[in-house]
């Protein structure tokens, strides 16, 4: 794969209906790996460990999973199924879209994901931890769910209130 070190996409806010769709398939074409080089420089600028294509304005089922430290997973029309040895856990996440944001969400520890990458290839691959959260995440995007929808209304009020007074002091700081 290509490496770029210019983002070439804005990601979109919280307020984007394109974040609420559910994504049509993606046709691999001669511009699918640039559309994974490119996402995965968007994420990478934005110290993501996940992005799917409807955060860049693409409502497209594809998602880019990784860290530069491990390496990075392009994942073109998914199939997830929960692994047979998952148990549910708690994971604070963030969005990219839902600048500083972060929720205690409850997402089970392993899950299974067949996925075409981005040279065409389709791969089965169990993922655990925090890669299953961050997968089971993207995919949510994929069909039109946020992740503020996981949790209730009195965790995402008090999370709102935290986040509007860090962005309060990053305001203030900024003068």
């Amino acid at each position: 794969m290509r490496n770029y070190t210019m983002a070439k996409y804005k990601l979109v806010d919280e307020n984007d209906p394109i974040l609420k769709q559910k994504c049509a398939e993606h046709i691999i074409s001669e511009n699918t790996e640039q559309l994974a080089v490119d996402m995965i420089n968007t994420m990478q600028e934005h110290e993501g460990i996940g992005l799917a294509a409807p955060q860049v304005g693409l409502a497209e089922r594809v998602f880019v999973v990784g860290h530069k430290s491990q390496g990075f997973v392009v994942c073109i029309n998914p199939v997830m199924t929960i692994a047979e040895d998952a148990e549910e856990e708690t994971y604070t996440e963030a969005c990219l879209s839902f600048p500083h944001l972060e929720l205690k969400v409850k997402r089970q520890n392993a899950v299974l994901l067949e996925y075409t990458n981005a040279q065409g290839v389709r791969k089965a691959t169990k993922f655990v931890g925090v890669w299953a959260q961050a997968i089971q995440h993207e995919m949510d995007h994929l069909d039109g769910v946020l992740f503020q929808e996981r949790v209730g209304g009195t965790t995402l009020s008090l999370a709102k209130s935290k986040r509007r007074e860090k962005l309060k002091r990053i305001s203030r700081q900024k003068k």
